[in-house]
């Protein structure tokens, strides 16, 4: 009994000093002034550590917050969604499996991008029943491939297998000559695979470009500004990181773009964010593209932690990207030019990877239709 009210009483003094924790003062104070975005006299700053503590800085800094280092806990993942591996949709009269994702079962059935769709399960292309069908476990495909030498006819067996649409990639409609690229993050070092499959697209015959930039909530400015540097019209500032004081960083261009001829328009909502609603709006204000959507965030301030003793850190804003021009977004993000908000069928659509999700999505109708 006496070696358990130890043990107790031992976990209760050990608890108490987690929490009992106190804040260095000065040294947050010193910490916050040197390198906060936001100019602040010292002794405000003390008066409000000693008042409120780190919560006080808030009033400077809404993203001033104190952390307690822990451990990184990975969520379970989830189960992919069972798909057959391609986006399809209307392209001019016919209806086309647009892409065909490697390693995918439509891919392992046969299919390849640009083949032309004659029929699922018997019901003619572009008809409810052929739609439903899309949605069964397994389907059969009648299609066409199209060559030099005229359509050849094929037919493929498509079993649905686990599989999620790749994190970043393209989509060719060869009637409309519209290339489709959806960015979920500017991921670091993705510049390069964007510009890839640019090139490609624009070696196809595209003239137009649409990027999908719902849900990113930014990423790497580097890689957002490579992109920028390739679709720019003439040399000049692209973006860029401003801190106290002037800019920490300038993203600009020499040259003119090698796809300054393709006509952009970006893909929008709520949750684009930081890189992602600066290079929207510096891609309206370098080359006129046309924003769909909704509202971007507003949060375009960049966050740093700084350690403190006893396994504490203290994390505030340090700097903010600004677009082209110098617009400072925060607050109040970028207005679309096209209202456009994305049904929740679509967004589900393109969740569990759906063959549909292109076809389904008026988001990039609406896109595509700014170029007719």
């Amino acid at each position: 009994m006496n070696n358990t009210k130890t043990a107790a009483a031992a976990a209760a003094l050990l608890f108490l000093a987690a929490c009992s924790y106190r804040l260095p003062e000065k040294l947050a104070a010193d910490i916050f002034c040197r390198y906060s975005y936001v100019p602040a006299d010292q002794a405000k700053v003390l008066s409000l550590l000693r008042e409120k503590g780190a919560a006080g800085l808030k009033e400077l800094d809404p993203y001033a917050e104190l952390l307690k280092d822990r451990r990184e806990v990975k969520a379970p993942s989830e189960d992919a969604p069972l798909s057959a591996g391609m986006l399809i949709g209307r392209s001019g009269a016919s209806w086309r499996a647009l892409r065909v994702f490697k390693d995918g079962p439509a891919a392992a059935a046969g299919l390849k991008d640009g083949d032309i769709l004659i029929s699922a399960a018997g019901a003619p292309a572009g008809t409810a029943e052929f739609l439903a069908a899309l949605e069964n476990r397994e389907f059969d495909l009648k299609a066409a491939r199209r060559s030099a030498s005229g359509d050849a006819p094929l037919e493929a067996k498509v079993r649905k297998a686990r599989f999620r649409f790749p994190s970043l990639f393209g989509v060719y409609d060869p009637a409309a000559r519209t290339a489709f690229v959806r960015v979920p993050l500017f991921f670091p070092d993705c510049a390069a695979d964007v510009i890839k499959g640019l090139d490609v697209m624009a070696s196809y015959g595209a003239r137009n470009v649409v990027f999908d930039l719902r849900g990113n909530k930014g990423g790497s400015p580097e890689d957002a500004a490579q992109v920028l540097a390739v679709l720019a019209e003439k040399p000049g500032r692209l973006m860029f990181i401003e801190a106290r004081g002037g800019d920490a960083k300038t993203y600009s261009t020499k040259l003119r773009g090698r796809h300054a001829a393709l006509r952009p328009a970006v893909l929008v909502d709520g949750s684009t964010a930081m890189a992602a609603e600066v290079f929207a709006s510096s891609l309206r204000e370098l080359r006129g593209a046309r924003l769909v959507g909704t509202r971007t965030a507003g949060r375009v301030r960049l966050q740093r932690s700084f350690k403190l003793p006893r396994g504490r850190s203290l994390r505030f804003t340090v700097a903010s990207l600004k677009t082209s021009s110098g617009a400072d977004l925060e607050g109040k993000g970028a207005a679309p030019d096209e209202n456009f908000e994305t049904p929740a069928a679509a967004a589900a659509a393109w969740k569990n990877a759906s063959a549909t999700a292109f076809a389904d999505d008026p988001a990039y109708a609406a896109a595509a239709g700014l170029f007719r």
